[in-house]
């Protein structure tokens, strides 16, 4: 696994900030977003067991240029 970018399947958390409160989506790579949430917390929650289920990895970005890991699960 790559540490600095995500690999083919993996789930991004992207954050971004809408008006006055940040936002979060979430989606797998290579593809668009698909899941709104309003709170990190809550993307998180929904993400990491689903990245678990499918044995992928969960990243976070804020800029959709840099990318923390979140947790493996390859």
């Amino acid at each position: 696994m790559s540490d600095r970018i995500p690999e083919n399947g993996d789930i991004v958390i992207h954050g971004s900030r809408a008006g006055a409160a940040p936002a979060y989506t979430l989606g797998s790579v290579p593809g668009p977003d698909q899941l709104h949430c309003s709170t990190r917390q809550e993307a998180e929650s929904l993400a990491r067991p689903c990245a678990q289920r499918l044995e992928v990895d969960l990243w976070l970005s804020d800029d959709a240029i840099t990318f923390t890991p979140l947790a493996r699960f390859r």
